[in-house]
């Protein structure tokens, strides 16, 4: 035995999940996933019809050279490398780290079949990315 005793049932494709939620948020997470992209597009999956999901992430660029000039992007760096980028490069991931960026986020949002209706972003504070994504009308 291995002592694992942790079940994953949001999964792709748990049918007991589909449609399941009115409401989820992804809280600083989704760049420490292994797979960030079957994330996005399994939440449109398990919310129901006009619901909602918040994803609120940091706030960064995705253009290194523009990130570098703000001058907390050292500790930034620093924490996606030694946390982040492990976390996912480990589990045989892709590795996005804490500094991927709003531009690749919503690049990947969309490319997961968010459509540009149904997503909102906005900065919250100085280090907060927020984007709130609905199914339908949703919050509309």
């Amino acid at each position: 035995s291995s002592g694992i005793n942790a079940e994953w049932p949001l999964r792709p494709g748990n049918p007991e999940w589909e449609n399941h939620f009115d409401y989820m948020m992804i809280y600083d997470c989704m760049h420490d996933l292994p797979h960030p992209a079957e994330a996005m597009k399994g939440l449109k999956g398990v919310i129901k019809d006009n619901g909602v999901v918040t994803l609120y992430d940091i706030y960064a660029s995705s253009d290194m050279v523009k990130e570098t000039k703000n001058p907390m992007s050292a500790v930034l760096y620093n924490t996606s490398l030694h946390h982040c980028m492990s976390v996912s490069l480990a589990c045989g991931g892709v590795g996005l780290g804490t500094c991927w960026g709003v531009e690749l986020a919503k690049e990947m949002l969309m490319e997961a079949g968010w459509e540009e209706e149904q997503l909102r972003f906005f900065k919250e504070g100085e280090f907060n990315a927020v984007f709130v994504m609905t199914k339908g009308k949703g919050l509309m």
